[in-house]
């Protein structure tokens, strides 16, 4: 019992706090590193007032991982699907985007084309009906997800990350302290 409270006091102290904030700071930023390849569909605006009236639909295809998607990674050159679950009316993109969308009936296609690491393109669409976004993918070794992106969805991903960056400064400080108190003996 007596070298286990030795360890709370003198060098072993300080050694055993930069131990701990080490491991604090790596399982902190664990989080922060993204997937190798990965896609995600941003849906950043839905308007329209039943589900009979013509529906405005905005997203974002962008890249979130940490290499480019290129058109090898679409398996058989089959393109990505987005089911929008409602006939388009028409298809608008942004200046400079790809040529790789085109629609078909309730459904939007992507691909095969590169996408560079962070690198987006956006789309919209007018829709008769309400949509509702089904993604199919046929890409090989890159996640792909839906996201919707509402205020009351940035307001919690702020948070997520004020939670994600108060232990790492805590742990800096922590160290930094610790490496102080080091120093000064």
């Amino acid at each position: 019992m007596e070298h286990a409270l030795d360890l709370l006091d003198g060098r072993d102290f300080r050694l055993v706090t930069l131990v701990l904030a080490g491991i604090g700071a790596a399982l902190s930023a664990r989080g922060l590193f993204p997937p190798k390849r990965q896609l995600t569909c941003f849906v950043d605006e839905c308007v329209g007032f039943d589900s009979d009236s013509p529906w405005m639909i905005s997203f974002r295809l962008q890249n979130t991982g940490r290499h480019a998607v290129s058109s090898e990674h679409f398996d058989r050159e089959r393109p990505l699907e987005i089911d929008l679950g409602a006939h388009i009316e028409r298809l608008w993109l942004e200046a400079g985007a790809v040529s790789g969308f085109r629609h078909e009936g309730s459904k939007i296609y992507f691909g095969p084309d590169v996408i560079g690491r962070k690198a987006s393109v956006r789309c919209s669409a007018t829709l008769m009906g309400e949509p509702t976004v089904v993604m199919r993918s046929f890409l090989v070794d890159v996640k792909v997800k839906v996201k919707y992106v509402t205020p009351e969805a940035k307001g919690a991903n702020r948070k997520l990350l004020l939670g994600c960056l108060v232990p790492i400064i805590f742990y800096t400080l922590f160290a930094i302290a610790a490496l102080n108190g080091a120093m000064s003996r």
